[in-house]
């Protein structure tokens, strides 16, 4: 009850007895005192005992009949209550949807039956701390608790969805779980909840994705562009357009959508055919139209488009635009086709076609002499017989099939072979058509028919020719990338290996410049037949031109499987050979590997990390093969970087020298300077030497750079003295490559007779290792530069492998002691010693040593009391630009 109706209830029984109380006590005392005899004295005290009692009596009674009442009523309510409470709670154990209620600790309290079955939730569990543990998801599992924990500390609702299996066997099911706060009299006593089984909503809605994503690949895939156009008023605009139009037309779908992009690149007389027809799709005259049109794509080149559209009508009342949905599809190459075969036509008009026209029955009306001739036949034996007596037997009975096929359809088109009587099957190609007669109201059949034994024939060179290699007869290399690329999606789908080997030949040019192209032709052919006969008949060998071959080898076990084929292909290739010349020769080859699909999963990929692997192996040397790695191929890409950003350099003027001053021990007067090329590239500042010099030797860079170095060395000179300076010794370093591709003597003339300059004004400075590439002509080299009155250096001296016997016979002026001896100085006693021989090596040669590196004191006090002449090094001075060094150069006297 309400507190209103307790108050009304309460008020009506102490009304009740206010007034029956009342009533008594009035009533009861006038009653006493009729009863009593007027003026009598008597005592009336035990009658008002007996009156007291009488009303508490009386009072008892109502009471109890009020209260009786009041409980019977409470009793009543009471069962009602838990017969509705009762019927809620079966309802509710009923019901699909879980229903549950927690405490404040975040215990189940109450959990119905679709609770337990859809969740296994009970009442006395955990939600925070049992339940969601069986989420199998940990992301889930996370996420849920937290809010879970938030809705229990802050009482707010509570409201997630995640997967959850109910038992060990269950399927896993995707619940909505929502619960909001309760409250009794203001204060939080826990949630109430639901849980709702989804499972089939979210595989329907998973199913829906799939689809989704089938229809994108399925669209991205076609060759059909789909499109919707808005059209407003008069204002055609495209909304969409299938991704594919970027493979089709080459050009990004944001492009076209919401701009006039179909209109400006479709052609001018084109326009308005469409325009008319959009036009009469807007005004309801046609539900559907299609014609042909031509459209400049993104790469600038005419396409034929068949263009379908359909317009969808509006709901009534509804003014808003109208969507026109269509599509188009390429057919550039199908109108190619057409094109070609109208002008073969043409041209074939002029030929001998053999025709022939059969009647309904399929009696022969006509035939022209060209077709008699196909036939083998006389034109009088044809006309007028059927096509069953003419060729209906067994081996002529294609052009039967051909009136059998007009049955089903009014044109047919194809290529037949017939049977000559002379035994010759000639192949024909057949043009037939149904053509119907409105005059005689009959069908005809019209045949036209082509000999193509001879196209035949030159299709099938011309495949061969398209496809193989014309010396050796091996696929070339549009076969082998269509061999590569099938063998890919075997092996993807297989999961397999697959191995591509880049073989070349090693100093094949030199065979072919010494004995000619003939001969080099017969190496190649005698190569091909080599490696095919070592092949399995599974793999494929092709040729790429040149003295380049690649085999394509699939179902390859392990790498040890692809290295011993690739060592027998190499001693198989080696093996002597006798050229018709009379000549043995022993040819050799370097092979480069790669592997699907650790070193690539596309051919050009392979191709170029197995190329990549060849020219490693040719660098360790002949006959050798090579794995591609990782590093090969970053090494390769920055290599090629390098090489042409410092062509480019050279070109922009990039280089300058620096020099670093070599100063007496005696008085560390400076005598003398390298001169040290240096790279200063725009936004990355000095390139380190070690960076660029090797590729520049490599690449053949290295003699352009020779050469500006000397021209350099000798401008500056001329400088420094038409400046009044006395400039010390330059010293320039020559690399080996210089000896064998330029003549370092005359560039050295040139540049002396070009500045003015004396021979003593400039040393030379070379390595070991370039001394030892070619010893004798070095030698020769060098001995002409110091007869010029070059002072000669022996750079890095004790780091090669240099001849003690090239010491006593080469021109060498000076010895110069590499760094890293410098820096074992004082560090070990060995250390020491070994610097201190070269130094009396220098002396008993009678030659200038110089020591590199020098950073410290104690080495410059070692090094002064060896005996050594001169020093370079930090400790005096780093290499520095001209106009730094051009400050400790003495002004003429």
């Amino acid at each position: 009850m309400s507190p209103a109706q307790i108050f009304r209830a309460t008020s009506r029984v102490t009304l009740i007895y206010f007034f029956i109380g009342a009533l008594w006590i009035l009533l009861s005392d006038r009653a006493l005192l009729l009863l009593l005899p007027e003026g009598t004295g008597a005592d009336i005290s035990a009658l008002q005992t007996w009156k007291g009692w009488i009303f508490i009596v009386l009072t008892s009674l109502l009471l109890s009949l009020l209260v009786r009442r009041a409980l019977q009523r409470q009793s009543a309510i009471q069962t009602q209550l838990d017969k509705t409470q009762l019927d809620y709670l079966q309802r509710l154990a009923h019901l699909e949807v879980g229903i549950y209620e927690t405490g404040t600790d975040g215990k189940v309290s109450y959990a119905n039956h679709a609770a337990t079955q859809l969740a296994g939730l009970r009442p006395g569990d955990n939600r925070g701390d049992s339940y969601f543990q069986q989420l199998p998801s940990p992301q889930h599992r996370e996420r849920v608790q937290d809010r879970w924990q938030a809705a229990l500390t802050e009482h707010i609702s509570f409201l997630e969805r995640y997967p959850l299996q109910s038992n060990a066997k269950g399927a896993m099911r995707w619940l909505v779980d929502s619960a909001y706060p309760r409250y009794r009299d203001g204060v939080f006593c826990g949630h109430e909840g639901t849980l709702t089984d989804i499972s089939g909503l979210h595989e329907a809605h998973e199913y829906q994705q799939t689809l989704e994503h089938r229809l994108q690949l399925t669209l991205a895939a076609s060759p059909t562009i789909t499109y919707t156009m808005d059209v407003r008023g008069e204002v055609y605009s495209l909304v969409w357009v299938s991704d594919n139009v970027e493979r089709i037309l080459k050009v990004d779908a944001a492009v076209i959508v919401g701009s006039d992009w179909w209109q400006q690149h479709i052609h001018p007389d084109d326009i308005p055919v469409v325009l008319g027809l959009m036009d009469q799709l807007r005004e309801g005259q046609q539900s559907e139209v299609s014609n042909l049109l031509r459209v400049t794509d993104g790469e600038g080149e005419l396409r034929w488009i068949r263009n379908t559209s359909r317009c969808f009508a509006l709901p009534a009342g509804d003014t808003g635009s109208v969507h026109i949905v269509g599509c188009w599809v390429d057919i550039t190459e199908s109108k190619q086709d057409q094109e070609r075969r109208d002008l073969h036509a043409a041209a074939i008009a002029g030929l001998s076609e053999g025709v022939l026209i059969v009647d309904q029955d399929h009696i022969v009306l006509s035939c022209n002499a060209a077709f008699a001739a196909i036939c083998g036949r006389q034109e009088a034996e044809l006309a007028g017989h059927s096509m069953d007596q003419l060729f209906g037997n067994g081996t002529n009975s294609s052009f039967r099939d051909v009136m059998d096929m007009l049955d089903r359809t009014p044109h047919w088109h194809g290529e037949i072979f017939y049977h000559h009587p002379g035994g010759r099957e000639i192949p024909l190609t057949v043009t037939a058509s149904v053509v119907h007669s409105t005059a005689t109201d009959s069908h005809k059949r019209v045949l036209i028919c082509r000999d193509i034994s001879l196209e035949k024939r030159f299709e099938e060179d011309l495949v061969h020719l398209a496809h193989y290699d014309a010396l050796t007869n091996l696929p070339n290399r549009l076969l082998l990338v269509s061999r590569l690329e099938h063998a890919i999606e075997r092996a993807r789908r297989k999961q397999q290996q697959l191995a591509v080997l880049f073989l070349d030949l090693d100093d094949f040019k030199t065979l072919n410049d010494s004995y000619g192209h003939v001969i080099g032709d017969e190496v190649l052919v005698e190569v091909a037949r080599r490696l095919q006969h070592g092949l399995r008949r599974s793999d494929t060998l092709a040729r790429l031109g040149g003295d380049e071959f690649v085999c394509l080898m699939e179902d390859m076990d392990s790498s040890a499987a692809v290295a011993q084929k690739a060592s027998d292909l190499i001693a198989s290739v080696t093996s002597q050979y006798t050229l018709s010349n009379g000549r043995e020769c022993f040819p050799e080859c370097c092979i480069g590997i790669s592997v699907f699909p650790e070193n690539g999963d596309t051919w050009e990929e392979l191709l170029r990390s197995a190329d990549t692997a060849m020219y490693r192996a040719k660098s360790l040397g002949n006959s050798r093969f090579c794995f591609f790695t990782e590093d090969l191929g970053i090494s390769a890409v920055e290599r090629m970087d390098t090489i042409t950003q410092l062509r480019l350099g050279m070109e922009k003027g990039e280089l300058l020298l620096h020099y670093q001053p070599q100063v007496s021990m005696e008085n560390e007067l400076v005598t003398s300077a390298e001169a040290l090329v240096r790279w200063d590239q725009p936004g990355n500042g000095l390139v380190p030497p070690a960076r660029f010099i090797p590729l520049a030797e490599s690449s053949g860079l290295i003699n352009a750079i020779g050469a500006w170095v000397i021209d350099e060395a000798g401008r500056q000179v001329r400088c420094w003295r038409d400046e009044g300076l006395e400039p010390v010794q330059i010293c320039i370093n020559v690399a080996a490559r210089q000896f064998q591709d330029q003549n370092l003597v005359s560039l050295m003339q040139d540049m002396l007779l070009k500045y003015d300059l004396s021979a003593a004004d400039f040393g030379l400075e070379i390595t070991e290792s370039a001394l030892m590439a070619h010893p004798q002509e070095v030698v020769r080299t060098l001995g002409e530069l110091h007869a010029m009155g070059l002072r000669i250096a022996l750079d890095d001296f004790g780091t090669g492998f240099c001849s003690f016997a090239y010491l006593t016979s080469m021109p060498i002026d000076v010895l110069k002691i590499d760094k890293q001896f410098v820096d074992d100085i004082n560090c070990s006693e060995k250390g020491n010693q070994i610097v201190h021989a070269m130094l009396e090596l220098a002396t008993i040669l009678g030659m200038t040593s110089i020591a590199e590196g020098v950073e410290t004191q104690a080495q410059s006090d070692f090094l002064r009391s060896s005996g050594c002449d001169l020093f370079q090094g930090y400790l005096f001075a780093r290499p520095m630009p001209a106009a730094e060094f051009r400050e400790m150069l003495q002004p003429r006297r």
